[in-house]
């Protein structure tokens, strides 16, 4: 009845849940010594991918150093608890899709290629002071990632999907 889901699919939504408990729990009793919204805080502006770092690196050059790692992990850390469950409903979602396709490591390849290239446009297209956070990246490059496999088994002539292609024009 319903399909099983693969292990890279659940171990993404598993970080992203993860990293938002440790945030609830921070509101009752202290983790690492920072309470409720400290702690996200912290890890929004020790993990976020800021654009003035991202400028400053690129202006010097100075591009991979401790601070590169942050085109990764600004997707694992959201605003709020709202952002973190839909984040985590959409990976499971719209990973699932993928999964018909892609294996586990190609399944988390696009999930982290997707967020470095989320960050990218951030960095190079816009001038913000608020940090980028949030999964959106990652789970919208399922979503690329499903079309453009289904287009390329649409083109090797395999027609099981043909009404995936109207759902575009209604929305």
């Amino acid at each position: 009845m319903f399909q099983k889901l693969p292990k890279s699919i659940v171990i993404l939504a598993a970080i992203i849940g993860g990293i938002e408990f440790l945030f609830s729990l921070s509101e009752s009793a202290p983790i690492f010594g920072l309470t409720g919204e400290d702690l996200r805080l912290v890890a929004m502006r020790d993990f976020g991918f800021w654009n003035q770092i991202f400028t400053a690196q690129i202006s010097t050059f100075n591009i991979i150093n401790k601070e590169s790692i942050r085109l990764f992990t600004y997707a694992f850390i959201h605003v709020n608890f709202v952002a973190s469950v839909f984040s985590v409903v959409f990976t499971l979602a719209f990973g699932n899709l993928l999964a018909r396709y892609a294996n586990d490591l190609q399944i988390i390849a696009f999930f982290l290629v997707s967020s470095f290239f989320g960050a990218l446009g951030y960095g190079f297209l816009l001038d913000e002071s608020f940090p980028l956070l949030g999964s959106s990246p990652g789970f919208f490059g399922f979503v690329g990632g499903f079309i453009f496999l289904l287009a390329l088994q649409y083109l090797e002539g395999k027609k099981e999907f043909d009404g995936f292609f109207a759902v575009p024009v209604f929305l």
